[in-house]
């Protein structure tokens, strides 16, 4: 009868261990899943202000020279960028900024004023402006397809730009030395 009785003893510490080892599994299982998260935010924070930077640096050196990221850039699902969002960073005229992309998770509006991913995306960026044709300035007297500027008579043609910007997700771009007619298209 003693012998049953440790025999019981030992089945039940048998369970409660077990009980034991899962709680500690489940709470190293829970830090890894918290640890590739924060891995992931940190990973797309970086590419962000990284693609930032390369916008910008095109902007600042509007030479058609090709611009390109150091290295391949992610973008998670449902992230995406406007011509209006680069506008804001670079105050720049929306109409300035093409997007483009070979990837096929990558989607661009009809008027290349936007591109979304539609699922997770590491590539390559490449960005290229140029300036508008100096011969060809953007401010003109006040005529047909004319809109003035901050309210005053000095007019421009509409989408009229200074400088325009391809943006390539994974496509590689070539140096372009032509400069546009002030508009971009």
């Amino acid at each position: 009868m003693r012998e049953l009785f440790f025999e019981e003893k030992a089945q039940a510490g048998a369970v409660f261990r077990l009980m034991v080892d899962s709680i500690i599994m489940f709470v190293v299982l829970v830090i890894i899943v918290a640890a590739i998260y924060q891995f992931q935010q940190m990973r797309t924070s970086i590419s962000t202000k990284e693609f930032n930077e390369l916008v910008l640096s095109a902007i600042n050196t509007p030479s058609g020279e090709v611009i390109e990221s150091s290295r391949a850039l992610f973008f998670p699902s449902g992230k995406g960028y406007t011509s209006t969002a680069l506008s804001a960073l670079t105050g720049k005229d929306p109409a300035s900024f093409n997007f483009e992309s070979n990837l096929a998770g990558a989607k661009i509006s009809d008027d290349k004023s936007s591109i979304t991913f539609e699922q997770p995306v590491e590539a390559e960026v490449y960005a290229l402006c140029k300036p508008y044709h100096p011969d060809v300035p953007c401010q003109t007297g006040c005529g047909q397809d004319m809109v003035s500027v901050d309210g005053s008579d000095i007019c421009q043609p509409q989408g009229c730009v200074e400088i325009c910007c391809r943006i390539s997700f994974g496509k590689a771009l070539k140096k372009e030395t032509d400069t546009v007619d002030g508009y971009c298209g």
